[in-house]
């Protein structure tokens, strides 16, 4: 755990825990991910250092997201 600044959308710097996550999409693992805690039980959201680990494709007029094996 290590402590860090962050500036929301409102521009207001504050002081967050940061935590090593493991995040588990279908079959992939990726371990490597910073998490942020800012309030339990809110929504998350993956960033780029998760998302570039995986090859998703998006549909959205069908509604469909895929994520290759």
């Amino acid at each position: 755990m290590e402590t860090r600044f962050i500036r929301g959308i409102t521009g207001a710097r504050q002081a967050v825990e940061t935590y090593l996550a493991r995040v588990k999409v279908g079959s992939h693992v990726v371990v490597t991910a910073d998490a942020i805690a800012l309030a339990q039980d809110q929504d998350a959201i993956l960033g780029r250092d998760v998302l570039n680990q995986l090859t998703i494709t998006l549909d959205g007029p069908a509604l469909i997201v895929e994520i290759a094996e």
